[in-house]
């Protein structure tokens, strides 16, 4: 019970800066894409705007990856109790 706080608080953390780095991402992306779209020949254009879709997929499954959440616990300290005489 005392560590759920803590895990709570984590997860909260985490959840945040993921978010902030989603929201980073996709506005890369979209200026990436915006680039694209002016320069160019049409052909290539569309083969770099093939590949920037498979990276942007590829950075979506790594991001949507890292935001399960699964706890770990270790022991710190292992005790073993044997009774006594008294």
């Amino acid at each position: 019970r005392l560590g759920t706080g803590v895990f709570q608080g984590l997860c909260q953390r985490l959840q945040q800066r993921l978010s902030q780095e989603r929201d980073k991402g996709r506005n890369a992306f979209r200026v990436r894409r915006e680039a694209l779209e002016r320069l160019g020949l049409p052909e290539v254009r569309q083969h770099r705007l093939k590949r920037l879709r498979e990276e942007e997929r590829a950075w979506a499954a790594e991001l949507q990856q890292r935001e399960q959440i699964l706890p770990d616990v270790q022991p710190v300290v292992v005790l073993r109790v044997e009774a006594g005489d008294g």
